[in-house]
């Protein structure tokens, strides 16, 4: 198994992950969501914050099994070049990389 840490991590995610489905079942979709100022800076926040916890995870088997560069990389693009985040590639990010997530994660917390 892995550390206490890291499951916390993981549980920490679920959360983020959990946040962003709300704030998308809110404004009726995806596109929607992010058409919203409000949304899109809700969704922005929670992403970063997978990127950040993903990135300090420990266990090694987690870290190959998880997109930790990836999306610390997203993460490093929402801090450091907010602007030149590309809505086109991150509601893709949404409706794809983030429910493959959290059926990776959950299997990991059972």
């Amino acid at each position: 198994m892995f550390k206490n840490s890291d499951s916390a991590k993981l549980e920490f995610i679920n959360r983020m992950i959990q946040n962003i489905e709300f704030i998308i079942n809110k404004h009726s979709g995806i596109d929607q969501a992010l058409e919203d100022l409000e949304g899109l800076n809700a969704i922005l926040m929670f992403v970063l914050q997978i990127g950040e916890t993903l990135h300090k995870l420990e266990n090694i088997e987690l870290r190959n099994n998880l997109p930790v560069e990836e999306s610390y990389g997203l993460r490093n693009l929402i801090a450091h070049n907010y602007d030149s985040v590309d809505i086109g590639i991150l509601s893709e990010i949404l409706e794809i990389d983030i429910p493959d997530l959290k059926t990776k994660i959950q299997n990991y917390l059972k």
